[in-house]
């Protein structure tokens, strides 16, 4: 069985302007950092502070460099707080909000350790067209892991994802999507508590 996550097929096609690959890179960027934002509310709240608490927010990012790291601290955040105040539903939808954030990370990784580099093309002489013609046509971009990372790329060289701006659109889509999840919860566990 396949996740939601797992990379998806290489694009068919990249963009002619590199700059739509920089923007939906962006876009999908900024999205999951907003998903962040939500985690670490849902943070304070689980450790029973108020949702704009600096302090909860220090102590969320304390010794935690990276994205796995803040969500070990959230999942024992969470255990603490179910022990407290049992309800079922409710941890089994924080219990999908980490699976699906630790999936949705090895993406959010490849978007921003990957590079903005024209797709490699391949002349097709039953295509019709002719090699200068061929030569002609317009370079497309995608986003591609850099050269560097080794363990990113398959046999002969090929990299193990490519992503173009449909792929990146998508991704921000569901970083923002994920943020929803986790803002339900939130408010869910707020109510519950006052």
């Amino acid at each position: 069985m396949t996740d939601p996550w797992d990379r998806p097929p290489f694009p068919i096609k990249g963009a002619l302007i590199d700059d739509e690959i920089y923007l939906a890179m962006g876009h999908a960027l900024s999205a999951w950092e907003e998903y962040e934002v939500d985690l670490s509310w849902l943070y304070a709240v689980l450790t029973e502070r108020p949702v704009h608490s600096e302090a909860a927010y220090q102590d969320y990012v304390a010794n935690a460099d990276n994205f796995i790291q803040r969500a070990t601290k959230l999942e024992t955040a969470g255990c603490r707080y179910f022990c407290r105040r049992p309800n079922q539903p409710d941890e089994a939808d924080f219990i999908e909000i980490l699976r699906t954030g630790r999936g949705w990370s090895l993406r959010r990784n490849d978007i921003a350790h990957s590079v903005v580099r024209p797709a490699p093309r391949v002349y097709d002489a039953t295509s019709g067209m002719t090699f200068e013609n061929w030569l002609k046509l317009p370079e497309e971009y995608l986003l591609y892991p850099p050269e560097y990372a080794a363990k990113k790329f398959g046999t002969y060289g090929r990299p193990a994802y490519a992503y173009g701006f449909a792929e990146l659109s998508h991704f921000a889509q569901v970083f923002r999507e994920n943020g929803y999840q986790v803002n339900a919860l939130t408010l869910r566990l707020r109510r519950r508590r006052a």
